[in-house]
């Protein structure tokens, strides 16, 4: 961030400049100096009459201050950011981002996966083999009869399953099956 030095020591005759709340200083971070008493630019990073260099914290001018007074008023700005951090938060969010990209990249399918984000699966055939017959158990065998059994008793034994598939889901099946059939047939293609 650029901010305008005021506590600072002028010497007209050595040239120099001190930054009186600063230990160190860098050249890089001094934008301008200019003697607002004469209208002078006597620092500029962009005119090289206009340099100087750093010791401490030090600026030591290239252009002549012989006309200059100590009492002068100069305007100086200086970058107090520190760029040090700047450079390691930005390292730190630029490696969040690619451990960020590196998770999306494992979570992908691997699969073939069509624009509206469909996976596609393959369904192989399989053959199931059923066994020849079925354990009963109270009075029930894999034989399904109409009416009560004719063991004599009033209980009435139903079977839930009658082979490898419950009814009840063949019953739902056939429904989505049915309605399905019946939307299909009242579809018709636009002229």
């Amino acid at each position: 961030m650029d901010t305008q030095i005021i506590n600072y020591s002028f010497n007209q005759v050595t040239k120099r400049i001190i930054f009186l709340d600063f230990t160190t200083i860098a050249l890089e971070r001094i934008r301008f100096i200019a003697n607002v008493s004469q209208g002078k630019i006597i620092y500029s990073f962009v005119n090289p009459l206009k340099l100087g260099t750093v010791e401490g914290n030090v600026l030591t001018l290239a252009c002549d201050t012989s006309t200059m007074s100590e009492t002068d008023y100069l305007q100086i700005v200086y970058n107090t950011e520190d760029n040090h951090a700047n450079e390691a938060t930005q390292d730190g969010i630029k490696s969040l981002l690619t451990t960020m990209k590196r998770l999306l990249k494992m979570m992908e399918s691997n699969a073939f996966v069509d624009i509206l984000g469909r996976q596609r699966i393959a369904v192989e055939n399989t053959v199931i083999t059923l066994p020849a017959s079925y354990p009963t158990t109270g009075g029930l065998s894999n034989t399904v009869t109409n009416g009560p059994p004719t063991n004599g008793t009033t209980t009435y034994w139903q079977p839930v399953w009658s082979g490898p598939i419950d009814p009840r889901w063949t019953n739902i099946q056939n429904a989505r099956i049915a309605y399905n059939t019946g939307i299909r047939s009242k579809i018709v293609q636009a002229p």
